[in-house]
């Protein structure tokens, strides 16, 4: 591996990108899922008094509800958009970092099994020379998937959320 992760736990670094990574999906189906119920009500009038506020708790439980929804659609947004715009930078970085990012987007993002993976990656021109068009090899494959990962790390804009320092004794 490269001497930037010499100081990094790096089990525990490809645990914590693979979590974020396995989370994807669940954050994608969430944001899909957040439905805004917009059936604001306006203070009742019957012509009797029933308080002494004129404060709807309907009205204002709704309003609450619609700020806490709008609060989890950013969180989610912005976790999402921090995903692919380190895949995005990763593509732009060259053609290795590039196929790195395109190992993530198979495995993580398109969820495919290693085996299709490896058949699709055999199928790049970057690996298809190396490889004479035939599959990548499983054990290949993992390799350059810890290399995907820990390069995705080094990338992601909030790094300390993934990165694990080794513990020093």
């Amino acid at each position: 591996m490269n001497d930037c992760f010499k100081s990094w736990d790096e089990w525990a670094t490809l645990a914590n990108v693979k979590r974020l990574l396995r989370q994807y999906h669940t954050f994608k189906l969430e944001l899909a899922t957040i439905r805004l119920n917009t059936s604001l009500s306006g203070v009742t009038y019957d012509g009797m008094p029933h308080s002494i506020t004129n404060v709807n708790g309907t009205e204002e439980s709704l309003v609450n509800e619609l700020a806490k929804e709008q609060r989890q659609r950013d969180l989610l947004t912005h976790q999402i958009a921090m995903v692919d715009g380190t895949l995005t930078t990763m593509h732009d970085i060259d053609d290795w970092t590039s196929y790195l990012a395109t190992v993530i987007e198979y495995r993580y993002i398109k969820r495919w099994r290693v085996v299709k993976c490896c058949m699709k990656l055999g199928e790049q021109s970057y690996i298809k020379e190396q490889y004479d068009g035939t599959p990548l090899p499983k054990t290949t494959f993992n390799d350059h998937q810890n290399s995907a990962l820990l390069a995705f790390a080094r990338i992601y804009p909030d790094r300390k959320q993934l990165i694990a320092e080794k513990v020093r004794s």
